[in-house]
């Protein structure tokens, strides 16, 4: 029985080995990965008929049937070409994308860069592409995961960032699914994940072109993409921004004043007003502090208010701790909505501390 036993895996891990000729289309390269799964499985499978009736110390003993599961999310990971027969997904994390130097789809926006992963910071030298945030859905009928990167292109002053998916070869070598998005402009990618209730595909935070990464309402969107077995393609939420209306948002503050009996603690007032003529939609503010300075009351560093009517305002506080380290530091706080702002020179107040 011993000797079946070896047989058979024998037989399995032959049939894993067999690497098969480079293929060109994405649904050959498919193909391909879905062929090493099943060996995978099927030889799981035939483990485990043989194990019922053989002594698990023969499988033990086996040198790759004792290999544990890969640690996918620690910093001793799976590395670029020893890939284990047991691993049961595509994770490659971002310094397995550098080192594999990874092809990257190029496109008119993608202009100037190079076509695969070059560096994991920028440190100076351009062009370079630059992997990001990384995700591990599922993005087939398949249950294994893949890998989805943001890649950042630097160059001449400039950056680009788009979405790609990745599957690995039966080497472990990545192998491009596809652009999953694109931007047609540089939009800021703030996030990606699994699409909800554990849809296979992904889910893509924007935040419209030019706003700050925290704003919320109508500048930040969430954009769902699927696998269609060829390419990826959108399947839920906004596919544009909407168009911003003309506005003027102002922020005024109010002198930095101390806790009575202390010199540690102190607020400043603040009023946000909508001096334009049109409503406004949800409003972000900002606190810019200084090393030495916490947020104390419910203020937090980005906050969200609801949008006002025109000539309405609205009045809240910053209560600050300061350390023994300050005695005349400066913060600010900013104003942001979704709008054409046309004075942003009052989108910004600065508060000036002065210990007594």
């Amino acid at each position: 029985m011993s000797d079946l036993f070896s047989q058979a895996l024998d037989e399995f891990h032959a049939a894993e080995a067999v690497t098969p000729q480079p293929m060109a289309g994405s649904a050959e390269v498919r193909a391909k990965v879905a062929h090493r799964r099943r060996v995978r499985l099927t030889t799981l499978g035939v483990v485990g008929a043989l194990a019922v009736v053989v002594p698990i110390g023969a499988f033990a003993g086996n040198p790759r049937g004792n290999n544990p599961p890969p640690n996918a999310l620690g910093s001793t990971g799976p590395t670029v070409g020893a890939m284990s027969w047991q691993e049961h997904s595509s994770i490659l994390t971002p310094a397995m994308l550098i080192k594999a130097k990874a092809k990257v789809p190029t496109g008119a926006f993608w202009e100037g860069c190079p076509a695969y992963v070059t560096t994991e910071i920028a440190a100076g030298t351009e062009p370079a592409v630059v992997p990001g945030a990384t995700a591990y859905p599922n993005l087939d009928d398949i249950p294994d995961l893949e890998t989805v990167a943001v890649l950042s292109c630097f160059r001449n002053n400039r950056m680009s960032s788009q979405v790609v998916a990745y599957d690995v070869d039966s080497n472990g070598a990545p192998v491009i699914m596809g652009a999953v998005f694109q931007p047609p402009e540089p939009n800021m990618i703030l996030r990606i994940g699994e699409r909800p209730n554990r849809q296979s595909g992904v889910l893509v935070t924007l935040a419209a072109t030019g706003e700050e990464p925290n704003l919320a309402g109508p500048a930040v969107q969430e954009r769902e993409f699927a696998w269609d077995g060829t390419a990826f393609q959108q399947v839920g939420g906004p596919t544009s921004f909407p168009p911003r209306r003309s506005g003027d948002l102002s922020i005024t503050a109010g002198p930095f004043e101390f806790a009575p009996g202390t010199k540690q603690t102190g607020w400043a007032s603040l009023t946000v007003k909508n001096k334009g003529s049109e409503p406004t939609p949800e409003i972000t503010i900002q606190v810019h502090l200084e090393t030495g300075m916490t947020l104390l009351n419910d203020m937090q560093q980005t906050k969200t208010i609801p949008g006002l009517r025109p000539g309405e305002s609205t009045n809240f506080s910053v209560t600050v701790a300061l350390d023994s380290t300050i005695t005349g530091k400066d913060f600010f706080v900013g104003v942001h909505s979704y709008i054409l702002d046309t004075n942003g020179e009052d989108n910004f107040a600065q508060v000036t501390i002065n210990r007594p």
